[in-house]
């Protein structure tokens, strides 16, 4: 379990926890102050958290167990998948892949802001944003011919032995040929990152969610690594009920309320 606190407007505290397990979350919330909002994200099962719950929301991602032997991971892949990873690798020496270098959060931003300049509906990201993060994360950045073409910030809980991918961008948007070939380098990216992780002995490779949705490029792209489907819950509480209960009357809908909360914690707390 990974717990991570912040202050907002002088006045709340916005506490936020990482894969915790029923229990900890009841006990994490008695922890909390009055004036505070504390968000859960990915317990394995629902749970009853009475007055003082905002929010319950029920979520899907793709895990991989890392403890398979390398050869049944990799014949996990779509055939498609494999051969998008080997036309990668006979790139050769063009590509390189660096974690965690001093300047990595930099050149991971100047990806991630050109995508998202040129995409929809994708969250704003800043290094502020990140350095919360900073004791729990992995940055991944691969090059082409030593520039910068797809990077992934991971959630990592050594203890639980859990790695989440947290966002991800690359230059495929820059143009038709970027397109095809960030595809295939991002498919060794996660590749080459479900072998570092299995070698370190973490036990779930986690691609960061998916919609249900049999027609949607990213999870069906996500599930071709031969992963299983694994349904999570996310809660929003105040240990004030009478905070709860005008939190659900004056927001007009719980999305709004959980995006009012985020832009306001990022642009006030690292």
């Amino acid at each position: 379990m990974i717990v991570i606190k912040r202050p907002i407007f002088r006045l709340f505290s916005y506490t936020t926890v990482f894969f915790p397990d029923v229990d900890e979350v009841s006990t994490v919330a008695e922890q909390i102050g009055p004036f505070s909002l504390s968000r859960f994200f990915w317990c394995g099962r629902d749970a009853a958290l009475g007055e003082g719950l905002i929010q319950s929301q029920r979520t899907a991602t793709v895990c991989i167990a890392l403890q398979s032997e390398e050869d049944t991971l990799w014949r996990g892949i779509s055939k498609n998948g494999r051969n998008e990873i080997r036309s990668a690798q006979r790139l050769g020496r063009r590509v390189r892949i660096e974690r965690n270098r001093p300047d990595s959060t930099r050149e991971f931003l100047s990806i991630y802001q050109t995508f998202a300049a040129a995409k929809e509906n994708v969250s704003p990201l800043n290094a502020e944003i990140l350095s919360r993060y900073a004791n729990y994360s992995d940055h991944f950045v691969l090059y082409l011919d030593d520039q910068p073409v797809c990077g992934h910030i991971y959630l990592r809980d050594s203890a639980l032995g859990r790695a989440r991918l947290l966002y991800s961008a690359s230059r495929r948007l820059d143009n038709r040929e970027s397109a095809r070939l960030c595809g295939h380098l991002n498919r060794l990216l996660h590749w080459h990152v479900i072998g570092i992780y299995r070698e370190e002995n973490l036990r779930v490779y986690d691609f960061g969610g998916i919609r249900e949705d049999k027609g949607d490029g990213i999870a069906r792209f996500k599930t071709s690594f031969g992963g299983s489907v694994r349904h999570e819950f996310t809660f929003l509480l105040s240990k004030s009920p009478y905070l709860a209960a005008l939190s659900r009357q004056l927001l007009p809908s719980h999305h709004r309320f959980l995006r009012s909360v985020a832009s306001s914690a990022s642009s006030k707390q690292a």
